[in-house]
Formats: structure tokens, C-alpha cells, sequence
């Protein structure tokens, strides 16, 4: 392109946008197994508090029929002999897991405002109605594919596993339906199965280490694995909330267009400067021993 020294002036060729706009989504992001766990860490950390107190709370709150039954067994109330034993397993198993998954969609929006460095609410514990019956369905049908899969050799099972991985956080984040979020994480997972099966084996390790500590640590390694599972979405989607997150790393080379700056060979002509030996000519000065009166 022929540049014009005469033209009018024209706007300034603009770059990308800054980080996060209208969409919230500034691309996907590079992330590492061990390295997206010290960064969850550090994203948490200052809410550590709110984020532990809501999973405890979630878990204790979701295993209560659990909790009855086992107590019912313990008091001899009911018995393996009796009729009513299986019926009211089955009732207080299905209670449980309606109770766990109406948590579970709370716990996922704590777990994903931590991860985009944000300040999570203790009350979204609570906050599940909205998205229960998608986010139930998302569970059941990872647990018939993952079920069906390890049936078939175990392979397929653990590849199951780990490519629906971030479907509940699809469910709560975006909004989408069971079958949606499935294929949203499957497509999303696809080049990540290996980091996914490390950054996995890593949190087995994490919530292993946890109950050897006399199964107190467990209350927190489970919080963090949640909330690295929550900052891997954040990465791979891109979204990491309106306006980028107070934490979110811009896109990779973000910055002007390549090539931008002046017009190439752009500047004076070749050449252009005094001529040759301009100057004072040569001896030019004051007088010799010109200079203040002794």
C-alpha cells in the first residue's frame, strides 16, 4: 500500500479489544495439571473461609437421609430381615442424591466466582432450584456413559470420565442442557485427555493426602481440587466473567495488529542531512588570548 504524505488524516488503525467485553470471553487459555492447582490456591486463598465453610456445609446438608438410614440401622429400628429394609434405603439414597445435586449447583458457582478471583457468596449454597432438574440430568447420563464405558475394558469408562468432566460446570455457567453440556465438554476435553487424567491422578493424590491427615486435610484439598476443576473451565472457555476477572490473564499476544507502525521506507529521503564539511570555517574563534581582563 502506497502511503501518502498529503492525505487527510485518518483514524488509527484499532487492536483487539481489551479482555473480556460483551461476550466475557477472551478465548481459551493455556493451562498446566500441577500449575492450575497453585493458581486455584492462590485464587481461593482469600476466601478460603467461605468456600470450605460452603463445601462442609454442603456435604453435611446433602448426606442427611444417608445419615438417617445409617442411624436407623445402628439403633436396630430397622434390619437387613425386614421387609421394609431395601424400600427405605432406596428412598433415603434417592433423597440423598436429590439433596446432594440441589448443593452441588451452589457449590459450582462458589467454586467458579473463586476461580475468576471474585468473592464467592456463602447464600449461593442455596442456590440450586434454578438449575436442579438440567444439572440432575447431566449427572445421570455421566453416570450411565462412564458405568457403560468401564463395563466395556475400563478404558472407555475413564475416557467418559474425563471427557464430560466440565459438563455441571456448562450446566450452571452457560446455562445449556444435560445433552448440551455434555457435548460442550467433550469438544472442549478433546486435545486435554492426558493434562485432564494428570490433573486427576494429582487430586486422587491431594484428597489421598488428605485423609492420611487424619481425614481433616480432606476439607480442604477437596475445595481446592473443586475450585482448579472450576479454573480449568475458566480456562479452556475463555470465560473468565464480565469485564475479565480482576485475575484473568490477557489473550496471548495481545497488542497491536502485526506489521502495525509507519508505511514501510517511511522517513526523510536517503541521504537527507547538511552538506558536506558544513560548518564554521576552519580557524573560525575569538582572537588568540582573547578572554577576561587580568
Amino acid at each position: 500500500m502506497q502511503f501518502d504524505p498529503y492525505a487527510a488524516p485518518q483514524a488509527s488503525p484499532q487492536g483487539p479489544p481489551p479482555p473480556g467485553g460483551p461476550g466475557d470471553s477472551i478465548g481459551p487459555q493455556p493451562w498446566e495439571p500441577s500449575e492450575v492447582i497453585r493458581d486455584a490456591w492462590q485464587r481461593m486463598k482469600p476466601h478460603s473461609g467461605i468456600v470450605i465453610g460452603a463445601a462442609f456445609f454442603g456435604n453435611l446438608l446433602g448426606s442427611i437421609p444417608s445419615n438417617v438410614f445409617t442411624m436407623l440401622v445402628a439403633l436396630h429400628v430397622i434390619t437387613p430381615h425386614d421387609a421394609a429394609y431395601w424400600p427405605v434405603y432406596a428412598t433415603c439414597t434417592g433423597a440423598n442424591w436429590l439433596l446432594a445435586t440441589f448443593f452441588a449447583v451452589g457449590l459450582n458457582r462458589i467454586y467458579l466466582d473463586a476461580a475468576r478471583g471474585r468473592e464467592p457468596k456463602f447464600g449461593d449454597l442455596f442456590s440450586g432450584a434454578d438449575r436442579f432438574w438440567p444439572f440432575l440430568g447431566c449427572a445421570l447420563l455421566t453416570a450411565l456413559a462412564v458405568s457403560g464405558g468401564t463395563m466395556l475394558l475400563i478404558v472407555p469408562g475413564v475416557i467418559f470420565a474425563l471427557g464430560f468432566a466440565l459438563a455441571p460446570m456448562f450446566v450452571v455457567d452457560e446455562g445449556l442442557g444435560p445433552v448440551d453440556a455434555l457435548a460442550a465438554s467433550w469438544n472442549v476435553t478433546k486435545d486435554q485427555r492426558g493434562k485432564m487424567f494428570v490433573f486427576f491422578l494429582l487430586g486422587f493424590l491431594m484428597v489421598l493426602a488428605g485423609l492420611l491427615a487424619c481425614c481433616v486435610g480432606v476439607m480442604l484439598a477437596v475445595p481446592v481440587f473443586m475450585t482448579s476443576l472450576a479454573l480449568i473451565y475458566v480456562r479452556v472457555t475463555g470465560r473468565f466473567g464480565e469485564g475479565g476477572g480482576p485475575t484473568a490473564p490477557p489473550p496471548q499476544g495481545y497488542g497491536p495488529p502485526p506489521g502495525w507502525g509507519a508505511p514501510p521506507g517511511y522517513g526523510p529521503p536517503p541521504g537527507y542531512g547538511p552538506p558536506p564539511g558544513y560548518g564554521p570555517p576552519p580557524g573560525y574563534g575569538p582572537p588568540p588570548g582573547y578572554g577576561p581582563p587580568r
